[in-house]
């Protein structure tokens, strides 16, 4: 298959080079230690450890106009290895889509008509590009890490938007199911998806392989997959043309589920939960405001929440992950124009001690960010 000539001006333009990471920085100024400098990756990074888009330019009425883009791998300890980079030329970004489980290939998204895909090898930046056509609203990665599932626009049928098998080569082969909704590459050749239609209420594992239906959990209202929780239990959002964001625990080897979240009284801040991580000290929750604001709050008895007042934030602050007592969390921009200077670091909410992982340039903001060996759905 002949690729377009954006391929090969794409693939010229992505070099990795090391730059040097923010020197005596503090988080917002001056409450953070220093972040550990930037250096060339040469091995994938072991556990606790993010892939992050970044990218740099000046900031326009939208937020930031990026002129160039990093793709880094940030160790648990803070320190930036550089996987690729490169300029961008008429507004042509790049997007950070997924990360296989086995932390060694990237999957990156380029162009808004046809499109095509970068697997991207992080230990090396060398780049593979996949010719994707038109006709996909989401991709991701197969659980092999090499091959891709892509799923079409959704139309209205009874079998839901659907669904392809893709290989290197671009090379398409149908699934015989489809999927209404977000979809979430499962274990061992399978694939997690809330079921063809809006009233299917129900969560899916279907064979990748031959489409066969592994196992089918039934839910009492409509429930789409977020991400993995644990090796066997998925989070599901599920909603109502009322309710919005409640959280669900999905066991997918014995059918068991319970709500994780709550109903939240109708004056509560929180209009609607995206995630969840737990701690030593609970359970917290990524929670949505008005204006697209969203926040961090610790779950109470009875959908009560407590916002976590957290120093020096300003704009968005978006959960991330969490390890042992501290969550991990990232300082971004809000739908007001606040414009912090975007950070990621790990936070103790019961000591209030905030410990930065990377801090950004002033002209540099996350473009999205992924831990390592979490399995997202698309549209997370």
């Amino acid at each position: 298959m002949k690729l377009p000539l954006v391929t090969a001006i794409l693939a010229a333009s992505l070099l990795a080079v090391a730059m040097a990471g923010p020197a005596g920085a503090r988080t917002l100024e001056q409450s953070m230690p220093t972040a550990a400098p930037t250096t060339r990756l040469a091995a994938p990074s072991g556990d606790g450890s993010y892939l992050a888009l970044v990218d740099r330019g000046r900031m326009g009425e939208m937020g930031l106009v990026a002129s160039s883009q990093r793709l880094l791998l940030i160790d648990s300890d803070g320190t930036r290895h550089v996987v690729l980079s490169r300029q961008v030329r008429h507004h042509d970004t790049i997007r950070l889509e997924d990360w296989s489980a086995d932390a060694r290939t990237a999957l990156l998204l380029h162009g808004s008509g046809p499109q095509q895909a970068l697997l991207v090898d992080v230990s090396t930046g060398r780049t593979h590009p996949v010719p994707l056509g038109d006709e996909l609203s989401e991709v991701l990665l197969a659980p092999d890490g090499r091959t891709l599932i892509g799923q079409g626009y959704h139309d209205q049928g009874p079998n839901g938007a659907p669904l392809w098998m893709i290989d290197r080569s671009g090379e398409r082969t149908p699934l015989p199911f489809g999927a209404d909704g977000r979809i979430l590459a499962g274990h061992d050749d399978t694939i997690v998806t809330g079921g063809p239609t809006y009233a299917s209420h129900s969560v899916q594992v279907r064979s990748l392989t031959d489409g066969s239906l592994v196992s089918k959990l039934r839910t009492p209202v409509h429930c789409e997959p977020v991400r993995w929780w644990s090796h066997n239990k998925v989070l599901v959002s599920c909603s109502t043309p009322r309710l919005f964001g409640h959280l669900r625990l999905l066991d997918v080897n014995t059918g068991a589920q319970r709500w994780l979240t709550a109903a939240h009284p109708k004056r509560s801040r929180d209009l609607g939960d995206l995630d969840a991580r737990t701690v030593a000290s609970g359970l917290y929750l990524q929670a949505s405001g008005p204006c697209g604001v969203v926040f961090v709050a610790k779950a109470r008895p009875h959908g009560r929440v407590t916002p976590l007042e957290i120093r020096d934030a300003v704009g968005n602050v978006l959960l991330i992950d969490s390890t042992g007592k501290d969550l991990v969390i990232e300082h971004a921009m809000s739908c007001d124009g606040a414009a912090p200077r975007a950070a990621l670091a790990r936070y103790n909410p019961v000591t209030h001690r905030e410990r930065t992982l990377a801090l950004l340039r002033r002209d540099e903001a996350f473009d999205a960010l992924l831990v390592r060996g979490e399995g997202r759905a698309t549209g997370y």
